[in-house]
């Protein structure tokens, strides 16, 4: 994942961008990653670690512990809800509508059926 980053190093649109790539590439070899448990900044902290000195498996670190086994597509949207603050809503005061999470989901749904 951190070579992904190195080559478009950028926090804002393109961890977002990183991130769904890189589950579509761990689903392809049957693992991802659980997102639930993972920390926003501390996640974002290994990617600029990544950024400013890559290939020194910051990001990757930082993820191993997170890995698990994944063998169908169904479970997919589950780890990307997982992800917290991915619709960069976090840092809103008031919370999400449901209307905005419904989008969210149907973005990523439309996403896994053009595979």
């Amino acid at each position: 994942m951190g070579q992904l980053a190195s080559a478009h190093p950028f926090l804002d649109g393109n961890g977002r961008t990183i991130l769904l790539i890189y589950m579509e590439l761990c689903f392809r070899t049957r693992f991802a990653v659980d997102w639930s448990k993972t920390s926003k900044d501390d996640y974002l902290n290994a990617l600029s670690d990544e950024i400013r000195n890559p290939f020194k498996g910051h990001l990757d670190s930082y993820l191993k512990p997170f890995v698990i086994d994944i063998s169908n597509r169904d479970e997919w949207p589950g780890m990307i809800g997982g992800i917290k603050g991915l619709d960069g809503l976090d840092n809103i005061e008031r919370s999400p509508s449901s209307e905005h999470r419904a989008i969210g989901h149907a973005a990523v749904e439309t996403l896994i059926r053009t595979q």
